[in-house]
């Protein structure tokens, strides 16, 4: 598999991506939002239900996800993402783990230890 950078994405383009039920264009399509869309709230909410996806490497985008909303945005809902990331740290998977701990740390970097 070669690196592609994610390009920008539509929202419209990305309703299309999200509701296909193909784990990698699903991830591909949260990553490409992440990166792009200027809206955090909305990042947010559309993030959190995948944090509980079928899918442990959609659950596991969605976390890092997450976490580079923080970084790029330096805010999010800590009294919701913060446990809702934590449960993944019981997931079945080792990578959705490393991931969650990953945003987490991100978290604690770009947005607790600022204020």
């Amino acid at each position: 598999m070669e690196y592609e950078e994610p390009t920008p994405i539509e929202r419209t383009e990305a309703e299309v991506e999200l509701a296909s039920g193909d784990s990698d264009r699903i991830s591909v399509a949260l990553l490409r939002l992440t990166l792009h869309d200027d809206d955090p709230k909305w990042l947010e909410a559309t993030l959190l239900p995948y944090l509980q996806h079928e899918q442990a490497w959609v659950r596991g985008v969605a976390a890092m996800c997450l976490g580079y909303v923080a970084r790029l945005h330096g805010t999010l809902d800590l009294d919701v993402v913060i446990p809702a990331i934590r449960e993944l740290l019981d997931d079945e998977t080792r990578e959705t783990r490393g991931k969650a701990e990953d945003a987490l740390d991100d978290i604690e970097i770009f947005m607790l230890r600022k204020a």
